[in-house]
């Protein structure tokens, strides 16, 4: 499962575990939380989108254009 659909599939069937994640993420010791960051940057940019005060409409429209461009980015490439 990309990391669009699985944020796609929480975000519909459990809300509450993207904010403990949230928090979990927001929690850690500075060095690690920057790693983590790193690590699952889709995940942690649509976490930060869908946690702002913003309306849900764009929330919804940020990450579903956050999760478009890293698929197009990550996509392989056929060479020629």
């Amino acid at each position: 499962m990309t990391a669009p659909s699985a944020f796609s599939t929480l975000l519909i069937v459990s809300p509450e575990t993207l904010a403990e994640i949230w928090r979990w993420l927001t929690g850690l010791p500075l060095a690690l939380e920057i790693l983590t960051w790193i690590a699952i940057l889709p995940w942690a940019l649509g976490l930060a989108v869908w946690q702002s005060s913003w309306e849900d409409w764009l929330r919804l429209l940020v990450i579903a254009l956050l999760g478009t461009a890293w698929t197009a980015i990550s996509a392989p490439r056929a060479t020629g």
